[in-house]
């Protein structure tokens, strides 16, 4: 694997936060993330992480469809 180069942002930083208050607002209303926070506390998880793990959801699925098409190295 290859380090990005010096300055490069790999992880999103700016975006991911705002991204994140959105999917905590949008969570009430949308029919796919509303049933994954009663799900993970019904797991036994604190509210605080469930929280998150719904804000992250659709930041990773973003982060995957901006992840550039790169074939594996064979």
């Amino acid at each position: 694997m290859v380090a990005p180069p010096p300055g490069a942002c790999s992880s999103n930083a700016r975006l991911s936060p705002r991204v994140g208050y959105r999917a905590l607002d949008t969570s009430r209303w949308n029919n796919v993330l509303r049933p994954h926070y009663p799900q993970l506390r019904a797991r036994g998880k604190p509210a605080k992480v469930a929280s998150i793990a719904v804000a992250r959801k659709p930041v990773i699925c973003l982060n995957a469809l901006l992840r550039p098409a790169v074939a594996p190295a064979a």
